[in-house]
């Protein structure tokens, strides 16, 4: 039974190589040969072929012919020599077998190359549209792409024209608010200033970038601190995060030129979009004219506006603040009240705006009279009332004579009429007995009701017996004087 098979195959062998030289094809190694008898098996059992592999079945049982006559070949040789005859038959036999097989050999050559040109233009017509789906889809996905890639060059380039607008508004604004702005790094390098902020400085911004900032804020604290109490505060503002100030109030900028400008800033931290500290902004400005309208004010506060003395609250400070220093015995001081005798018939005459004349003058008459550290104010009507700290009793006695000396020597002229001014006084005269400013002004004022009931143009002084007695002027010198 093998050898049956193995002849068999043999003779497959021998119809393959020559269906082989037929279609124009190289020799088949025995390799290439089960190849095709592989193909032939597995395209039988994808059912195509179907016309090469019936003449393939053809083909097949022709061999079992061949199968029969080698073997009767072998038995004549195996019974010794064969005669002529036999051999004769023997090959005519072979011949009937092979021709019809010669049939068949062109017949599945021809089948083979039909099935081989379908299978070719199959194949060409699979890799047409292949090759059509692959190119149709390759552009589908790069018009896609592209379309995508148009879209996001729009997206950026609004992105971008919405960016540069805001950096071109935000440049517009810091350039045309009044307020000096300064940035910095989150190390304290300056990176922009705007224009304010180059008027201000004295620095323009090409010159102050990459400078610390302390270089260029540099001020003069009202406490007198120096540059590290800068240098710590920008340090609180970029690692602490703190929103504060970085000079004390009332502190004045050092501008480059070396001039002071008196400011009031302000600096915050600059922050990512994950929270971090990235920088600082300083915003400042020149706050002269507010320092200067606040100097007014707080002078309108504490001064009379007709006579520009000092008023009845800042006297009332000033000599609260002398009871103070006057448990130390060498701080004494006095407080004197002076009342103007005529001032009501000047009013009355000739008008308030006459009064008002006459009271300025009085108060520059008086202010003539004393010490540099001496206090004089306006306590309100034709009132006034004198402060002079560290004086003795006769030092502050000769003041107060020189003062009503000088009130009664002022001739008073005002619409053809001439008018004498004379002023009564009360002295007190270092009585630590009196606790509080009311009441040493309380003594003060009864002492010159005692002048004017004593005559008026005089000077008395208080005592705290009250005795008619105690109400006398004593003259005497002071050093003080």
């Amino acid at each position: 039974m093998n050898q049956t098979l193995c002849l068999r195959f043999q003779g497959l062998r021998v119809f393959l190589l020559q269906v082989a030289l037929r279609l124009g094809l190289p020799s088949l190694s025995p390799d290439d040969v089960q190849s095709m008898i592989w193909l032939f098996r597995v395209a039988g059992l994808l059912g195509v072929a179907e016309e090469p592999l019936r003449i393939w079945a053809q083909a097949d049982e022709q061999f079992s012919q061949y199968v029969s006559l080698k073997q009767e070949n072998i038995a004549l040789r195996g019974g010794g020599d064969p005669s002529a005859a036999e051999l004769n038959d023997w090959a005519q036999r072979v011949q009937r077998v092979h021709g019809p097989l010669a049939q068949l050999e062109q017949r599945i050559a021809a089948s083979i190359a039909g099935y081989a040109r379908k299978l070719t233009a199959f194949l060409l017509g699979f890799l047409a549209v292949s090759t059509a789906i692959l190119l149709a889809a390759g552009y589908v996905a790069s018009r896609r792409l592209v379309q995508r890639a148009g879209a996001m060059a729009v997206a950026l380039q609004a992105s971008e024209s919405q960016v540069f607008a805001e950096q071109e508004r935000a440049h517009v604004l810091l350039g045309s608010i009044s307020d000096a702005v300064i940035s910095t790094d989150r190390h304290g390098t300056i990176e922009f200033l705007n224009t304010a902020a180059e008027r201000l400085t004295g620095w323009s911004a090409t010159e102050a970038r990459g400078q610390a900032l302390e270089s260029v804020f540099r001020v003069v604290q009202a406490d007198n601190t120096d540059a590290a109490a800068i240098r710590h505060a920008i340090s609180t503002v970029l690692t602490g995060g703190q929103v504060r100030r970085l000079s004390t109030y009332g502190a004045e900028l050092i501008r480059r030129d070396h001039s002071k400008a008196p400011i009031g800033e302000r600096a915050a931290p600059l922050h990512n979009l994950a929270g971090e500290i990235v920088g600082m902004v300083l915003v400042m400005r020149d706050v002269t004219a507010e320092r200067h309208l606040w100097e007014q004010l707080r002078h309108r506060a504490d001064h009379d506006a007709l006579t520009g003395l000092p008023n009845r609250a800042h006297f009332e400070r000033r000599l609260e603040h002398s009871m103070l220093e006057s448990a130390d015995p060498r701080a004494g001081f006095s407080v004197m009240f002076i009342d103007l005798d005529e001032f009501k018939a000047v009013n009355d005459t000739c008008g308030h705006h006459a009064g008002d004349d006459l009271l300025r003058r009085i108060g520059a008459c008086i202010q003539e009279q004393l010490r540099a550290g001496d206090l004089l104010a306006r306590l309100g009507g034709d009132e006034f009332g004198l402060l002079l700290p560290a004086c003795d009793s006769g030092g502050a006695l000769h003041i107060a004579e020189r003062v009503r000396r000088a009130v009664e020597m002022l001739t008073f002229a005002w619409g053809g009429r001439t008018f004498t001014v004379r002023a009564s006084i009360g002295v007190v005269l270092e009585e630590r007995a009196l606790r509080s400013v009311a009441e040493v002004l309380g003594a003060a004022d009864r002492a010159c009701y005692a002048a004017k009931r004593a005559g008026r143009n005089c000077v008395r002084v208080y005592g705290a017996t009250e005795d008619p007695r105690s109400w006398q002027a004593v003259d005497a010198h002071s050093e003080c004087a």
